[in-house]
C-alpha cells in the first residue's frame, strides 16, 4: 500500500470512532439517580390534658372517707372520729364532707396505715406506739416521767413538729395533719390501794403497751400487757393486782366495774396522729387545704377538753375517798429511774440519723417551761 493510501485509512479509522463513541455513550444505561433522603417521622401528638378536677361546692360536696375503730356511741367516737370530722366540715364551710365508716369497716386500726397509703381511706387516726419502726422519732412521746400531764406534752409536741422536719417526713408518702398526746397511764387496784412506790412493788398489773409494762417493773412492780376485754377479765378473776391505763381507756372498758382504788401518776403515755392521704388531699381547694393544716394547732385543744369529759364521767362512778395522787417525792423518784430511758431514746434516735440528742433536749426545755409559765 503506498504512503497515501495508508494516510486515507488511518483518517477514516478516526473519522468512525469519532462518530461511533459518541453514539454508545449516549445509548449507555443511565446512573441512578440518588435515593431521596426519608422522610422525617411525623411528631406524636401531644397527649390531651388531664381533665380538670369536677369543682366541688356546698351543693356538690368533696367527699373524704374516713376509716375509724371506734364503734358508734362510745365513749371515745366523739372525741377522735366525730370532733375531727366537724372540724373539717366547719372550716372548710360544708364544701368538704366526711364519711364515716365505724367500728373499722374498711380495716383496724393497725390497717389505717397501709390504707392511708393506698387510698382505701382518706382520712384516718394513727396510734404511732403501732407504728414504731416506721415512726421511731414518736416513741419518745412514750418515755415515761418527761411530762407532768397531758396539756404539757400536748403544747411540747406541736413545738417540736414545728422545729423539726424530721417528725412529719416520718409519714410520707401520707400527709401528717396534726396529733395529740394520749392521757397518762394511772394504776387501778382491785383490792389494795397503791399509795406509793412501795406499795406498787410485787404488784401485778395488766398495761396497755409494753413500754407501760417495763416502766412498771422498772418501779418494782410486774408489768404484763393484758388489753381491753381481756384485762377486765383479768382484774376480774383475781388474775392481776390491778390494771395500768389512762382514764380514756379506762372509761371505754368500764375498769371502775372490776377495780376500787386509784392513783393518778401519770406514766407513758403515747402519741396519736391524725393523717391524711397526700394525693387526695392535694385535691382540696389550697385555702380548705390550708385550713386543715390549722387542726395542729386549733384542734388539740378541743380534745383535750373532751377527754376532761371522760375523766369527769369516770370520776363521777367513783367514790372520791378512793382517789389518790402520787406525792411529790414519789414523783421526784420516778423521774430518776426514768431519766436514763430519756438518754438511751437519744442515743438509739441519734444511731439511726435523727438528731436525737436535740430533740430530747428541747422536749426537756419545753416541758420545763410549760410546767411553770
Amino acid at each position: 500500500m503506498s504512503k497515501r493510501s495508508l494516510l486515507k485509512l488511518v483518517g477514516a479509522i478516526f473519522l468512525l470512532a469519532a462518530m461511533v463513541i459518541p453514539m454508545m455513550v449516549g445509548c449507555a444505561a443511565p446512573e441512578p439517580a440518588p435515593a431521596p433522603a426519608p422522610a422525617p417521622a411525623p411528631a406524636p401528638a401531644p397527649a390531651p390534658a388531664p381533665a380538670p378536677e369536677e369543682p366541688y361546692s356546698v351543693e356538690n360536696p368533696f367527699i373524704l372517707k374516713h376509716n375509724s375503730h371506734w364503734v358508734p356511741g362510745s365513749s371515745g367516737e366523739y372525741w377522735e372520729p366525730i370532733l375531727f370530722n366537724e372540724y373539717i366540715e366547719y372550716v372548710t364551710g360544708g364544701e368538704v364532707q366526711v364519711e364515716m365508716y365505724p367500728g373499722g369497716t374498711l380495716g383496724s386500726l393497725k390497717d389505717n396505715w397501709d390504707m392511708l397509703k393506698t387510698g382505701t381511706t382518706d382520712i384516718a387516726f394513727i396510734w404511732t406506739p403501732l407504728h414504731i419502726a416506721e415512726l421511731p422519732l414518736c416513741t419518745l412521746f412514750s418515755v415515761p416521767g418527761l411530762a407532768s400531764n397531758q396539756s404539757v406534752m400536748n403544747s411540747v409536741q406541736v413545738e417540736l413538729y414545728d422545729k423539726y422536719p424530721e417528725f412529719a417526713a416520718q409519714y410520707a408518702p401520707r400527709k401528717w395533719l396534726g396529733n395529740v398526746s394520749a392521757m397518762r397511764a394511772d394504776l387501778h387496784s382491785v383490792k389494795e390501794p397503791i399509795l406509793t412506790l412501795d406499795d406498787l412493788k410485787g404488784k401485778v398489773l395488766a398495761c396497755t403497751t409494753e413500754s407501760l409494762a417495763q416502766v412498771i417493773r422498772d418501779l418494782g412492780g410486774e408489768g404484763t400487757v393484758i388489753v381491753g376485754a381481756d384485762a377486765y377479765q383479768a382484774a376480774q378473776t383475781g388474775a392481776v393486782d390491778g390494771i395500768a391505763c389512762p382514764w380514756g381507756y379506762f372509761d371505754e372498758w368500764k375498769m371502775d366495774e372490776v377495780t376500787t382504788y386509784h392513783t393518778n401518776v401519770g406514766l407513758s403515755p403515747g402519741l396519736a396522729s391524725w393523717v391524711a392521704n397526700a394525693e387526695t388531699f392535694s385535691k382540696l381547694k389550697p385555702a380548705h387545704q390550708a385550713a386543715i393544716e390549722k387542726f395542729k394547732y386549733e384542734g388539740i385543744y378541743n380534745l383535750i377538753r373532751s377527754n376532761i369529759i371522760q375523766v369527769n364521767s369516770c370520776y363521777e362512778r367513783i367514790p372520791a375517798e378512793n382517789i389518790f395522787n402520787f406525792g411529790e417525792g414519789d414523783i421526784k423518784k420516778i423521774k430518776e429511774i426514768c431519766k436514763p430511758m430519756w438518754d438511751e431514746w437519744a442515743e438509739d434516735m441519734d444511731a439511726k440519723g435523727y438528731p436525737g440528742r436535740a430533740i430530747l433536749d428541747d422536749a426537756i426545755m419545753y416541758t420545763d417551761r410549760y410546767d411553770h409559765f
